[in-house]
């Protein structure tokens, strides 16, 4: 471990990290806003810190990013990222230090689950650097570090996407990881525009607008308002959101080779893709018919029952969070499907989160393997998704993966539940903060907030968040005896 080359490159990245504060600190002269002192305040302690640990280690010669500095930079990125972009927030004087700190760690990580009960006080300036957060998140703040700033290229910038998503197949960027990473900003950037112009058409002010766009585009859920998106009561609205988080919801390494190259989709990726758009269509399906069935007094008319289960089946598997109706009060049935939702999640190398389609397609091909091996003893037969054979380190990944997600919510649902919530609130809390969701159910509901969570719940659910955004091992690491070994 080459200690020294992770302070600087981390150091390196809160020094940009810091830029991106500059955004806010302009919303906030625009609107004659106080808080640009906080804004300026954080810049400098951020940039300060940064000047300090690259200035330390400067004379480190940039050698080569390995799995174990790729590593630690990403872990140490996220959480010190986090850290310090939470100050505006807690020198706003809008909220204590953990508070802002779980709300700037739902933003990076894109779960959207706040601690505010009244979002509407804050002023504009934090209100865009929540919704800013997510976008910023979206992609994935190294993707954006590795694209943006050229001191980190080639194979070092290649670990490093590859240590914050464990998901993305970097064999399929081509030619050279940077560009790619640049290529993948482009298309995010591009869908970025379309929308904010498509809201406006939906007579949304510009401020609006743009929070929206970043929280769907990178299926965060921060809104501006209480009501979330049921603010607008515009099917018009609701209609451009529901594609654009269906879009986040995409591998954008496709997306990039499809804009860039002309590649389309095959073989595992067309299947997980069609997979995704199947999963979409169905859950609307089973929510609309359990509604009409259940509820038909609040869904008799079909215009109203789909236009709230696609909606909402959208903005839970896509990892949103957005909600234009309470779907707490929906049938034990529609709240199942939903909770499956948070759990399996979109597509690879997407803004959103969940343990990933692909991965849930591996674990069924391994488990129709074992059933056929049962009946035929002694059979040989490899694990094939679209006929592509998976190979025994990435089932190794996957089954790995699925124990630790698993594991960790039960051993985080049990601390909540001390915290004092009830099963049910503890349980979908630590699901959807893990899988980035944001909106339970119980008290932290879809028109609830977190704020009745202990301080110890918040700061267990923002480790969640962290952990379920770097898929677990990244950050586990760390707290292992032989990562730090030479």
């Amino acid at each position: 471990m080459n200690l020294r080359l992770v302070i600087k490159n981390t150091s390196i990245f809160l020094m940009f990290l810091a830029t991106t504060l500059l955004v806010p600190f302009f919303v906030a002269l625009i609107y004659h806003e106080k808080e640009w002192i906080s804004f300026i305040t954080a810049i400098l302690i951020t940039i300060s810190s940064g000047i300090l640990g690259y200035v330390s280690c400067y004379y480190e010669k940039d050698a080569h990013i390995f799995k174990k500095e790729g590593f630690a930079i990403v872990g140490f990125a996220w959480i010190f990222g986090s850290f310090f972009s939470s100050l505006p927030f807690a020198l706003s004087g809008y909220m204590g230090l953990v508070d802002a700190f779980f709300e700037t760690v739902s933003g990076f990580t894109t779960t959207g689950a706040t601690i505010l009960p009244n979002i509407e006080i804050l002023p504009k300036s934090l209100l865009f650097w929540r919704c800013f957060t997510h976008w910023l998140g979206g992609l994935g703040i190294i993707v954006l570090f590795v694209a943006i700033f050229p001191l980190i290229s080639g194979s070092g910038g290649k670990q490093l996407f590859r240590r914050e998503s464990a998901a993305i197949n970097t064999e399929g960027v081509k030619p050279r990881f940077r560009d790619a990473a640049k290529g993948m900003l482009s298309v995010y950037v591009a869908f970025t525009v379309v929308e904010t112009l498509l809201l406006l058409g939906g007579n949304m002010n510009l401020f609006d607008a743009l929070c929206h766009t970043f929280s769907s585009i990178a299926t965060g859920g921060f809104s501006n308002y209480n009501a979330s998106i049921a603010y607008f009561n515009s099917v018009y609205i609701e209609a451009v959101i529901v594609v654009f988080m269906m879009i986040g919801g995409m591998n954008f390494v496709l997306l990039y080779n499809v804009f860039f190259h002309g590649i389309l989709p095959k073989g595992k990726d067309r299947s997980e893709w069609i997979t995704y758009i199947s999963l979409l269509i169905l859950a609307t399906f089973f929510v609309m018919l359990s509604l009409h069935w259940q509820q038909p007094e609040a869904y008799s008319t079909l215009k109203h029952t789909f236009r709230a289960a696609i909606f909402t089946v959208v903005s839970i598997q896509t990892s949103t969070g957005f909600v234009i109706d309470d779907f707490d009060l929906w049938p034990p049935f529609c709240k199942v499907i939903l909770v499956a939702l948070q759990c399996i999640g979109s597509c690879a190398a997407s803004t959103a989160s969940g343990i990933k389609i692909f991965r849930f397609q591996i674990a069924f091909a391994f488990l129709r393997n074992q059933m056929f091996k049962m009946i035929h003893f002694g059979a040989v037969k490899s694990i094939k998704i679209a006929e592509n054979v998976v190979s025994e380190e990435t089932k190794d990944e996957v089954l790995g993966l699925f124990s630790i997600a698993f594991l960790s919510i039960f051993i985080c649902t049990l601390l909540m539940a001390a915290t004092g919530l009830d099963i049910v609130s503890a349980f979908t809390a630590v699901v959807t903060c893990t899988f980035n969701c944001g909106p339970g159910l119980g008290q932290v509901g879809a028109v609830e907030s977190y704020a009745l969570v202990s301080t110890f719940g918040k700061l267990v659910l923002s480790c969640c968040m962290i952990l379920g955004r770097l898929e677990f091992f990244t950050i586990l690491v760390l707290f292992s005896k032989s990562f730090w070994k030479k």
